[in-house]
């Protein structure tokens, strides 16, 4: 444990965190313990430009240091947070570029995850994850976060104890700052798309890795069931290189819509008004986590235990692929095909309590 609230306290402080956008949404909690332990301190949190705009409004942050990931850029950037003189870095990523770049920062001390290859760039390392008598103690990023807190001293409570009592639900509603200017947007953009019965379900088509994504056919087939056995109105979501394939999804049903291209503010207004939010592991699911909606995420080469809630609001299908095996050599979803539209509705069912149609297994249904 590393107690920094002891000695002289940190006039400024740097949070290194550049990338994803869920790994950055999910460090929220650990910024916001800072502030509070560190009223009068400066806080900045270093992301790459395309990022920014996901603090947008979380006053925790006083200032957003954008980053373009090129060598000037990050040299740029190391010549920027030199001038700063920060009394304290933490890298939160801990990759060989942001380890690097948190040494360089010229920060008086300097606190990174324990990586072991790049410990060497830090004053301090911390475990990765949850530690419990030496061993890893596996839960969701929002409470390892935590837990980060708690060994620098910022964060009172054990994240584990919400684990041991069972009681989680609504734990991780805790807003998502950015959308807040955006939110009569995203429901005037609803309410335009025409009439829908019991309302709107999101549908994550994408990933930047091949190995997390769902076949095209089984989203049109998930759609078409969403739209026909639900009464929801499909709200097709994608990101930068996955509109081809959103829009083969948005044609499938008369209903279902492809969102236009968006900044992060807005989606995170438009994904707090669905009534689910079903897909791919992803910054858009981390998002509906804080703002409350519930969620079906499927997972393949990635832990559920590490990237999903497991609450009854939040619900996981999973097949525990290898991407280091064959499974993942064809087209790099083989390993998530196994999982059927049909279980996927029937997740989408539970997690909204709709229990007035019985689903067998061949995904049919009695009325």
């Amino acid at each position: 444990m590393l107690d920094i609230t002891s000695g002289e306290k940190p006039g400024s402080i740097l949070i290194v965190r550049y990338y994803a956008l869920g790994d950055i949404v999910l460090s929220f909690p650990l910024v916001r313990a800072l502030r509070m332990t560190f009223p009068d301190s400066r806080i900045d949190f270093l992301c790459l430009n395309r990022f920014r705009e996901a603090l947008e409004g979380f006053d925790p942050v006083d200032d957003v240091i954008g980053m373009d990931g090129s060598i000037v850029g990050r040299i740029r950037t190391v010549l920027a947070l030199r001038r700063k003189k920060y009394d304290l870095a933490i890298d939160l990523l801990s990759s060989p570029g942001s380890s690097l770049i948190t040494k360089m920062s010229g920060a008086v001390k300097k606190i990174g995850m324990d990586t072991g290859r790049n410990n060497w760039c830090f004053d301090h390392v911390l475990p990765r994850g949850v530690m419990r008598n030496g061993k890893q103690v596996k839960c969701y990023t929002f409470d390892s976060n935590l837990e980060t807190g708690r060994l620098l001293g910022v964060v009172e409570e054990d994240p584990l104890e919400a684990y041991d009592s069972g009681v989680r639900s609504g734990r991780y509603a805790t807003g998502f700052n950015a959308a807040g200017r955006h939110r009569e947007w995203a429901k005037k953009f609803l309410s335009e798309l025409g009439p829908e019965k019991n309302g709107f379900a999101g549908l994550v088509v994408g990933a930047k890795y091949r190995a997390k994504s769902w076949p095209v056919d089984h989203f049109i087939e998930l759609a078409r069931s969403i739209e026909t056995d639900l009464g929801l109105r499909p709200v097709v979501i994608w990101g930068p290189g996955e509109e081809e394939q959103a829009a083969k999804v948005a044609d499938c049903c008369d209903s279902a819509v492809k969102i236009p291209e968006m900044g992060i503010g807005r989606l995170g207004a438009l994904v707090g008004e669905l009534s689910v939010l079903a897909g791919i592991d992803s910054g858009p699911k981390h998002i509906a986590v804080l703002e409350g909606v519930p969620t079906v995420t499927l997972f393949g080469p990635t832990d559920p235990h590490t990237w999903d809630p497991l609450t009854d609001e939040h619900r996981v299908l999973s097949v525990n692929v290898d991407c280091s095996s064959p499974v993942c050599d064809d087209g790099g979803n083989a390993g998530l095909s196994r999982i059927k539209p049909h279980e996927v509705l029937d997740e989408i069912r539970k997690v909204l309590g709709v229990v007035d149609k019985d689903v067998r297994d061949d995904g049919t249904t009695n009325e």
